[in-house]
């Protein structure tokens, strides 16, 4: 069996001790494990499962993936994205009661039950005597001679002024990253030692002993850290602060001190118990025998990997007698021209390969091919979806676009919630050319990131079309009517269709992360674009009979009209090298005819602010270094309405952004500042070339360029071409 275990942070984290540690432990039981720090290594190594260590993670690939539930539950709502990465994955571990409890109140909440299985990133047993511990504790004149060390990144920066004191006792030893500790200037620091599953624990061994504290959130959930077990390891003499956990499964094996208190008395509690120990090494060493014997029938990671290896056979061994029971078909509409027949073939395989078994697979062809495959493929010929949509027979259906493909749990995760009203939608994962935007600043080179992952809380059409993936969804056959069969055709069927079958069902959101697309890959499928999304929003602008809330027709029909004229301004992205470059779809320059002219804008009118600071007035080069207190437009380039100027121009931004995002937006003629066209982002880690047409410069009054809190880097240059 292999199994993966990612762990995102550096190689100089404490998270690579546990890495290491669990290697070594797959090692001694029969099994392999590979540390991961993304999910591209993760996929190399094919494993039977993967152990995720870290809430910032997301299940991202098509492997059974189970968290590992180590922190206390209050991070999770520090940003809805946590709580939602939480619900994407198939299984959940934790050694902690209070945090097992947590993960089965959240999968209630969204409508699953899962066991909670038994795994934490604890230590390896190890081979040393008591002796060594003996003797650590019973060196030096009068048995002064041991240290008590602690192990920490301080990441928190908790209780400094009890380290204060510690660091400077002469029987005090602090280790951890100098950029943790170096600035107080301890006089006990030590250093740092390898993170190598071992070094750790010989540090114990050779003091005797080891200190643990926990941070005021650990403690008031009854959330164990690792240092108890790398301390228990070797045998040494545990002294930490007293919790619930502890006393249960570790009992008075433990030297306690009330964490509760302030730093000078538990300092001079650790000071006392220090004492104790030396004037009283026999009971010491008696505590610590007694605690590394529970720890090794109990605690190992050799035991709880054991565990983990049982809990995965377990859950699928429930979901397999599951699937060998009476389940419903799902029909499953794919549309193709044949042009790209690898995509087409990728996609059919990962409808072949789910869980779910019972699958009826439609094949709308749009054009003549030949198309062969092991599992059995109804094939169509005919214009749009619905036309596959004619030959469902299944109890419920979905659609896959060929450019996109299923995780092997993607039907089995939308069955959990399926009803006869439901519509089930699940969340996309992107293969991105560059690092993800939301996880870039942790430096792993993560290039997989999740979206479509909310829960939608009203039938708003733009939220609808933009929040909801159609190779995502389920849905029952019996939306499948009269009137659906007899829709007007629209172009981008996809999205036309699941706009169509969403107004007949109720949404759920299943925050499975089970379809994944590549920006690698080019869209292949029809695009729905603006003129078309208006034609589909007034099919759908009527109160829907299942919710009851209005779409926002009404509301922002001068918006929607803005955007549907925005056709002109849409752009296509591509890589070239380090560059990403949004091009416009349809260009009426002649690009080989067009050359640089002085941006025309009136300088008393334009604005730079936000942390956003104009250095060139001639190329508009700005640099970006917003406060977390800054955001919205950070600059408004004003066009000069001068009669003489080119009514028609083109404007070319090149801008680097290393923190936070932008957006850019052409503003119309108006007092508001209404956004015009279809605004672009650019997030974080990229260089970006934008085009922005000026098809008729009276029409437009400037462009506006918007930051989020935080955001840092240059907008290189404003630049203005002319057709001659």
């Amino acid at each position: 069996m292999r199994i993966a275990f990612l762990n995102v942070w550096t190689a100089t984290s404490a998270e690579e001790q546990a890495a290491q540690a669990i290697r070594i432990a797959g090692e001694r039981i029969g099994v392999e494990v590979v540390p991961c720090f993304n999910n591209a290594q993760v996929e190399d190594a094919k494993p039977d499962f993967v152990i995720v260590n870290s809430r910032t993670q997301a299940k991202l690939t098509g492997f059974p993936t189970y968290a590992c539930l180590n922190e206390p539950s209050t991070v999770y709502f520090r940003d809805p994205k946590l709580l939602q990465y939480l619900y994407s994955f198939d299984g959940y571990t934790s050694l902690s009661d209070s945090l097992a409890e947590f993960a089965q109140h959240a999968m209630y909440g969204i409508g699953r039950q899962e066991d909670i299985g038994t795994y934490f990133s604890t230590a390896l047993k190890q081979t040393s005597s008591q002796d060594d511990i003996k003797a650590a504790l019973t060196s030096g004149p009068n048995n002064q001679g041991a240290k008590l060390p602690y192990f920490g990144t301080n990441w928190d920066g908790r209780r400094i002024d009890f380290f204060k004191s510690f660091g400077a006792w002469v029987s005090g030893e602090v280790y951890g990253p100098a950029t943790s500790w170096a600035h107080y200037n301890l006089p006990s620091y030590k250093g740092s030692v390898p993170f190598d599953g071992v070094a750790v624990q010989n540090v114990y061994r050779k003091n005797g002993m080891g200190l643990n504290l926990l941070g005021d959130h650990h403690l008031q959930e009854d959330v164990i850290s690792n240092r108890i077990f790398e301390i228990a390891s070797v045998g040494a003499v545990i002294i930490s602060c007293r919790m619930p956990w502890l006393e249960k499964h570790f009992g008075d094996s433990i030297y306690y001190f009330d964490q509760s208190r302030s730093n000078k008395q538990m300092f001079e509690q650790v000071q006392d118990i220090h004492a104790r120990i030396l004037k009283n090494p026999a009971e010491a060493l008696e505590k610590a025998a007694r605690s590394r014997k529970i720890f090794e029938e109990q605690f190992a990671l050799e035991v709880l990997l054991k565990k983990t290896v049982e809990f995965h056979k377990q859950h699928q061994s429930k979901i397999a007698a599951k699937m060998r029971g009476k389940q419903p078909t799902v029909s499953v509409l794919i549309k193709s021209d044949g042009s790209r027949p690898e995509l087409l073939e990728r996609a059919v395989n990962s409808v072949a390969a789910q869980v779910h078994k019972q699958t009826q697979i439609i094949l709308v062809k749009t054009k003549p091919f030949v198309f062969k495959h092991k599992a059995a493929v109804l094939q169509v010929d005919g214009t749009s979806l619905w036309d596959g949509l004619k030959q469902v027979k299944g109890d419920y259906f979905a659609v896959l676009r060929e450019c996109d493909e299923w995780f092997p749990q993607h039907l089995q995760r939308a069955l959990e919630l399926s009803k006869p009203d439901h519509f089930v939608h699940s969340a996309l994962v992107t293969e991105h050319l560059t690092p993800a935007p939301d996880t870039a600043w942790i430096k792993n080179d993560e290039k997989r990131g999740v979206s479509h992952q909310l829960d939608l809380k009203e039938k708003d059409f733009m939220t609808c079309l933009e929040l909801i993936t159609p190779s995502g969804y389920l849905a029952p056959r019996s939306v499948i009517d009269d009137a659906l069969l007899k829709t007007p055709p629209i172009k981008g069927d996809e999205k036309a269709l699941m706009m169509d079958v969403l107004s007949r069902a109720t949404p759920i959101q299943s925050f499975a992360t089970t379809v994944l697309t590549r920006a690698s890959q080019p869209y292949v499928t029809e695009r729905l674009d603006t003129l078309e999304q208006t034609k589909l929003m007034l099919r759908h602008w009527r109160s829907n009979s299942h919710t009851g809330v209005p779409n926002t027709l009404w509301d922002t029909i001068v918006a929607v009209g803005h955007r549907a004229r925005a056709f002109r301004y849409e752009t296509d992205r591509t890589v070239e090298g380090d560059v990403i470059i949004d091009r416009l779809r349809d260009c009426r320059f002649d690009r080989k005819r067009l050359k640089p002219m002085p941006m025309p804008y009136m300088k008393a009118n334009t604005v730079f602010q936000q942390g956003c600071v104009l250095e060139n007035e001639t190329t508009l080069t700005a640099n970006i270094n917003a406060g977390n207190q800054n955001s919205g437009v950070a600059a408004y380039v004003v066009l000069a309405q001068d009669n003489n100027l080119p009514s028609e121009f083109l404007v070319v931004i090149e801008a680097e952004i290393t923190e936070g995002q932008i957006g850019v937006h052409l503003i119309q003629n108006e007092n508001t500042l209404e956004r015009y066209s279809v605004a672009r982002a650019l997030p974080a880690g990229n260089s970006y070339i934008l085009e922005l047409p000026i098809y008729y410069r009276p029409e437009i009054a400037g462009i506006a360029i918007d930051l989020q809190p935080g955001t840092k880097g240059r907008i290189k240059s404003i630049t203005a071409y002319r057709e001659e």
